[in-house]
């Protein structure tokens, strides 16, 4: 007897995700195709606040204002941030367990929200387990947002089905955090616009370097890439796209950065493997501006940013010591 129409008869599905591990075998968490991201709700008492009001009331009388008001205010401008993160951040105010009690705190009234992380395949939990992530609730949404209204920021509702930005954002705040901690980085801006136009795609983040006796400041402009992204063609069209900005300008206008500097593309990767094959598809070297790469799977080596980078040659991806970090 033959099988039933329609059974066992759907076609083989291909992958579709380009796996780039480091040389050990392993993936990066922060750009692990199977990584998960879900708001946990807090245990016991859940009292969201809906307003700016109702939230600026109870600030002014929790006796911790300026406290609070600081962690919101960092937590929105890192967009999405690990707890590992965020007490570096915090360290110079307070201490790490201080800062966790916070965190719990604020999760009663929806001033933030942690997002609990996880791998969806059983093959893949041996993999390392980072802490939760930390975003704006409601209530710190809207109050940071009525207190800082021409400033960006993310909405609660955005990080509910987007695993994907979560670990952009997270990786990317590694640079971030360690150039706040070194003192290196002079400025940093997310999404900023460039060209002169807001028509022009913007990039992840750009970075301005303080100026040193060996480098002179540099500004860098962010593009994270990610494996469950179809990012050869992304990159192309980012590359082609400073390339015009460039020959017609002499300059790569970034809105907010008023000093004019030497500038460069950062590709931001997780593995050698992943910079390997953007290197050999396409070929950034062959630009007219400098490229580099920043590879997470050396800083989880040195935790150092100057020695995770490496710059886009004719022969290759070359590890060098950027003395700007």
């Amino acid at each position: 007897m033959g099988e039933p129409k329609g059974v066992n008869t759907a076609p083989p599905i291909e992958e579709s995700t380009q796996v780039f591990p480091k040389a050990d075998g392993t993936i990066s968490y922060w750009d692990h195709p199977s990584f998960k991201s879900a708001h946990h709700l807090p245990n016991g008492k859940y009292r969201p606040f809906r307003s700016s009001l109702q939230a600026r009331e109870w600030l002014e009388r929790s006796g911790q204002y300026e406290e609070i008001v600081t962690l919101l205010k960092v937590i929105g401008d890192a967009f999405c941030v690990s707890e590992a993160q965020l007490r570096r951040y915090m360290r110079k105010l307070q201490s790490f367990s201080q800062t966790s009690k916070l965190l719990e705190q604020l999760r009663t009234n929806d001033f933030v929200q942690r997002h609990q992380c996880w791998l969806i395949f059983k093959e893949d939990a041996g993999e390392r387990k980072p802490s939760n992530l930390f975003v704006l609730g409601t209530a710190g949404h809207l109050f940071i947002k009525s207190s800082y209204p021409r400033q960006e920021f993310q909405k609660p509702d955005y990080w509910l089905e987007n695993s994907l930005a979560a670990q952009r954002y997270v990786a990317a705040n590694e640079i971030r955090c360690t150039g706040v901690e070194t003192k290196k980085i002079r400025q940093w801006a997310w999404h900023p616009a460039v060209g002169g136009h807001p028509n022009y795609k913007k990039p992840l983040a750009v970075l301005e370097t303080k100026e040193n006796e060996v480098t002179p400041a540099l500004q860098l402009l962010i593009e994270r890439v990610q494996m469950r992204q179809p990012f050869l063609d992304y990159l192309r069209r980012r590359l082609k796209t400073y390339e015009y900005l460039l020959n017609r300008y002499g300059q790569i206008k970034v809105e907010g950065f008023s000093r004019k500097v030497a500038q460069a593309v950062l590709i931001h990767v997780s593995s050698v493997s992943m910079a390997d094959f953007i290197q050999q598809q396409l070929r950034p070297h062959e630009y007219s501006y400098d490229v580099i790469y920043m590879i997470d799977e050396w800083f989880e080596e040195t935790r150092e940013l100057a020695t995770s980078v490496a710059a886009s040659q004719p022969e290759g991806v070359i590890r060098i010591n950027f003395s700007g970090f």
